[in-house]
């Protein structure tokens, strides 16, 4: 599916301006920190290896994640994507949390190719639901959990696809922003933009976009909202780039 270039420049001036302000007004600290939380306080365990990936992308000068957390992330993640439980929804926030960490590993060099971290990622394609979705729904969750965490999961989808520059990857994202547009709620799941570069790239969801971004600008400015918009920034920046480098071969 290709994309709309005026919508994306149109975005990243968007994003660029909200991210510049937000750190400029000192509205909250630059993300210098492995201890993030949400708006309301809150810390979950996707947002160690959000953390952990922004500070591989958006590295600070004299600033690095500790070689030690580093080892031990890389022995949690190998232990623990070797033997993930089915993709249902009453395990998609370890899924969420075991993604992050390994997008963090991948971003910074420590997962090696064909350990668990890497070969992960085909799982989740080949486990992808008819509707799009990740997670296969159980009763027992919530409808606004399972949302929440779809939009985790394909923050980290959306992202794997660009920096890896891979078809498939970015065919399963977007299937997935089009199950969020046919059948979940968004903003009643989270005021976090996760997701929010799939629903950029993807002409078809640019309304889902368009409320997110709404969303965020109507609410304070969390660690963790700030990280997410940077990402996004970041990460339509590479996709630009790839789309003039495939237009100029």
């Amino acid at each position: 599916m290709s994309s709309d270039a005026p919508a994306l420049v149109r975005y990243q001036t968007m994003l660029l301006a909200m991210v510049d302000r937000a750190r400029d007004d000192s509205v909250v600290d630059w993300p210098s920190s492995l201890d993030a939380t949400d708006i309301e306080g809150s810390r979950r365990a996707e947002f160690t290896g959000l953390s952990i990936y922004h500070l591989m992308t958006h590295p600070l000068p004299h600033q690095a994640a500790p070689v030690g957390l580093m080892d031990t992330l890389l022995q949690q993640v190998s232990n623990r994507c070797a033997l993930l439980p089915p993709m249902t929804s009453d395990h998609a926030s370890l899924w969420c949390e075991m993604i992050w960490k390994g997008l963090a590993l991948i971003v910074s060099r420590y997962a090696k190719d064909g350990s668990p971290a890497y070969s992960v990622w085909q799982r989740i394609r080949d486990d992808q639901q008819p509707s799009g979705a990740f997670f296969q729904p159980l009763p027992s969750t919530h409808p606004e959990t399972l949302w929440y965490y779809e939009l985790v999961m394909l923050h980290a989808v959306s992202a794997s696809s660009i920096l890896n520059d891979s078809p498939r990857l970015r065919a399963t994202a977007s299937r997935n922003a089009a199950y969020h547009l046919n059948f979940t709620q968004p903003d009643h799941a989270t005021a976090l933009p996760w997701g929010l570069p799939a629903f950029i790239i993807n002409p078809e969801t640019h309304t889902l976009a368009d409320q997110m971004l709404h969303t965020v600008q109507t609410q304070p400015v969390s660690c963790v909202t700030l990280m997410l918009l940077a990402d996004t920034l970041y990460l339509l920046d590479r996709f630009a780039t790839l789309q003039r480098n495939k237009g100029d071969s």
